[in-house]
């Protein structure tokens, strides 16, 4: 299992007398604003995750936080997946999450 982390981009501003400039320059900014304020550009990609068919599967996240959700990107499988009924104390470090069949699976869990 490999995962990766998704960078927030840095944002530099410039000033200019150019009113044209500066409409671009506010426009840049608010669109900034919330791509990264959106939840989803603070994940990881965790590949090649087995999955069990029927069982808890335990998967470290690497997020350093408590994980909002998660987004299946990837099988070699028909399957669905849902987040375990079992009870988790860990979800600042790992998500369980239940397949209704075996597979390999790429998640983007944020």
């Amino acid at each position: 299992m490999s995962t990766s982390t998704t960078r927030r981009p840095s944002f530099t501003t410039t000033h200019s007398s150019d009113i044209n400039f500066n409409k671009l320059k506010d426009a840049t900014e608010q669109l900034h604003k919330f791509v990264t304020s959106n939840p989803l550009s603070e994940g990881r990609f965790v590949s090649e995750v087995v999955m069990m068919a029927n069982q808890d599967n335990i998967i470290s996240h690497g997020l350093g936080r408590v994980y909002s959700g998660f987004l299946m990107v990837r099988n070699n499988n028909f399957v669905s997946l849902k987040e375990s009924e079992t009870a988790n104390d860990k979800k600042d470090r790992f998500i369980n999450l239940v397949s209704d069949g075996d597979a390999v699976v790429t998640l983007y869990i944020f």
